[in-house]
């Protein structure tokens, strides 16, 4: 019973607490002061072709009786092998591109995520090419992330042409693809 007598008489002072409370915050005086809003309207970052041109080239391969790749690297900006796959010839290149905006601003690259198919020109065999990435000159590294300097900067990218056994000869083309740069 104490107990509930003291639960029941914590209520009401509560209660008196709370209403004091309100009561001294009603009983202030208010402030006011104004603001203003601004906006800068800044050049949109754009890309276009770079030296490299805007074709990832893997060159001419030679398809064994097993599977293989070849692999574009932006960073070294050569090729190589594996499994049944030989090199043929020595044209190929990795796709360039130019970055234009704001000097000091950094910038991300958006790659494709999913692979691109390459189909051969009469329709009849297909290869893909996966895990595309960039070598961006501002960073003097792999990724996807640059910064523009002098209103400038540049990027490359590569990936993995996934050779299959006894690839049917052809030359094969991929639809375009997008890729995107924002700021940061």
């Amino acid at each position: 019973m104490k107990k509930m007598l003291a639960g029941l008489t914590a209520i009401p002072m509560l209660l008196l607490c709370a209403m004091g409370a309100k009561a001294q915050v009603s009983g202030e005086s208010a402030s006011i002061t104004t603001v203003s809003a601004s906006a800068s309207i800044v050049a949109p970052i754009s890309i276009s072709e770079g030296n490299e041109g805007l074709v990832m080239n893997f060159g001419s391969l030679s398809a064994g009786s097993t599977e293989g790749t070849c692999v574009l690297s932006p960073s070294t900006q050569k090729r190589t092998v594996t499994g049944g796959v030989s090199l043929v010839g020595a044209t190929y290149s990795c796709a360039g591109f130019k970055v234009e905006g704001i000097s000091g601003n950094a910038y991300t690259i958006t790659l494709p995520t999913t692979d691109i198919t390459l189909t051969a020109e009469d329709g009849s065999s297909t290869m893909s090419v996966s895990g595309v990435t960039a070598y961006v000159s501002s960073a003097a590294a792999t990724g996807t992330s640059g910064t523009i300097t002098g209103g400038t900067d540049a990027f490359v990218i590569g990936g993995t042409l996934n050779v299959g056994a006894n690839q049917a000869k052809g030359t094969y083309t991929s639809d375009n693809f997008t890729v995107t740069v924002t700021y940061d």
